[in-house]
């Protein structure tokens, strides 16, 4: 079942920059080069994201879909310091 999810999410990953995202940081904690605390602080970015859209292929981000993410993380009530975090 492991090398399955590794093969699906791994073909997935290459059109969908969420899936990419979160299997990377996961990567990346699992051999130690990201701490702890970044990978929370990553997957606590991309759940914001899923809220915002569940699926993000690549070719969508663009400056209109950052203004997007914005108002509705401006909507949801979040400080500005908080919604630039989630943007860096």
């Amino acid at each position: 079942v492991e090398a399955f999810e590794k093969e699906y999410f791994a073909f997935s990953s290459r059109e969908d920059f969420l899936l990419f995202s979160i299997n990377k940081c996961k990567e990346r904690a699992k051999r130690k080069t990201i701490t702890l605390g970044s990978k929370k602080s990553q997957l606590a970015t991309f759940n914001k994201l899923q809220e915002y859209r569940k699926n993000i292929p690549f070719f969508e981000l663009t400056p209109k879909f950052l203004e997007g993410y914005e108002a509705f993380c401006i909507a949801e009530g979040k400080k500005r310091n908080t919604i630039w975090k989630h943007m860096k």
